[in-house]
């Protein structure tokens, strides 16, 4: 099941990772450890679940491009289940919170991703 469609979402998926490591680490983690107003349980909790994208974006990048080089149609299924939730709570939470998309953009980047792995599958 060699698929340029999941090497792109695969890649796309790694490069968002990286992103938020090292552009998120400093523009939002490391302030986020700094917020006074927080508790030191929400801090560490937030910190926590940023720790927890970061690794959900990596997986999710390794299971796109693990499942067309393995042809486990199973590990395509995740990787765009992730994108998919990604996208939407992306898409969701900036307009429920009152944020524009100009300063949380970050739902917007899952969309290629998901139509990638959409089209893998489905195509």
């Amino acid at each position: 099941m060699e698929n340029i469609y999941l090497y792109t979402a695969g890649g796309l998926s790694i490069l968002w990772c990286c992103v938020h490591f090292f552009v998120g680490g400093k523009e939002i983690a490391k302030p986020l450890r700094a917020v006074s107003g927080l508790s030191p349980v929400q801090r560490s909790v937030a910190w926590m679940c940023w720790h927890m994208v970061t690794f959900n974006l990596l997986l999710m990048g390794v299971f796109f491009i693990a499942g067309t080089q393995l042809e486990e149609i199973g590990l395509v299924w995740a990787a765009t289940a992730l994108s998919v939730s990604f996208l939407v709570a992306g898409l969701l939470i900036p307009p429920l919170s009152n944020v524009s998309y100009r300063a949380a953009p970050q739902g917007w980047l899952f969309l290629p991703t998901t139509l990638l792995g959409g089209l893998a599958l489905f195509a």
